[in-house]
């Protein structure tokens, strides 16, 4: 069954949203505010201090060609196990989360089917100390009132097929949505006990969802979740470099 990342430690600032926590990740205890690694980036020789090392990243993309290879091809299924098992021991196997995306070629996009939930999340729950939901970001770009509910049932897909065997927590995927929808997926993920999530920017800046990231601390409050939840943020743009 799902569990709730335990929080513990946990300030704020009475002026800002700054905060400081202790969260349960897998094994390990990470304390926030941390930046993670993601050990791909590193030169092959690079040892990164182990003092530095609290938590690290990993990224698989499939679209709909290399998720069937990752099912049915087992050379292409071991490198990726390789891979995974070399980045890990660079980050001196400190917490790990890997997300996962699924996104199809050409212009047009569409959830996965069942089949394909299954092996997206075996990915993301085999090499993760806490469990990332996949993120489909084509589908979600075009959230609406019309196709929300699509997307909550995509999500409900995957939180069934993970806790057909499940011993880790699940880290909710939030998209970068309007107010309205982040409040509501927020409360569809604290029905399901899941109080750990990552906002997938998308490529944009943080400053372009002020208003949604307001609204889901608000909801976080009124369910009386504010000082226990984990926030972890992906694919965020710094914007454009100055050029001196």
């Amino acid at each position: 069954m799902t569990r709730e990342v335990r929080i513990t430690d946990y300030a704020c600032a009475d002026d800002t949203d700054l905060r400081s926590l202790s969260a349960d990740i897998g094994s390990g205890k990470i304390v926030t505010p941390v930046k993670t690694i993601n050990p791909r980036d590193f030169y092959a020789d690079t040892d990164f201090p182990r003092n530095l090392t609290n938590l690290h990243e990993t990224y698989l993309k499939f679209d709909d060609e290399s998720l069937h290879r990752m099912d049915e091809d087992k050379a292409y299924s071991m490198q990726k196990n390789k891979d995974i098992s070399r980045n890990r021991k660079k980050a001196h196997h400190c917490p790990g989360l890997c997300f996962v995306e699924f996104k199809t070629r050409g212009r047009g996009g569409r959830y996965p089917t069942a089949h394909e939930i299954d092996v997206l999340t075996n990915a993301a729950y085999s090499y993760s100390d806490i469990t990332p939901i996949p993120s489909v970001p084509k589908m979600a770009r075009s959230i609406n009132r019309a196709n929300f509910g699509e997307f909550l049932q995509y999500l409900s897909s995957c939180i069934e097929t993970i806790e057909v065997r499940n011993k880790k927590c699940i880290l909710g995927y939030i998209p970068s949505a309007t107010a309205l929808y982040t409040q509501n997926i927020i409360d569809f993920y604290l029905d399901h006990g899941i109080n750990a999530y990552y906002i997938d920017f998308d490529g944009t800046m943080v400053q372009s969802h002020l208003d949604s990231l307001n609204a889901l601390k608000r909801q976080l409050a009124a369910r009386g979740y504010e000082e226990n939840n984990f926030l972890s943020y992906i694919n965020v743009s710094f914007g454009k470099a100055i050029n001196d």
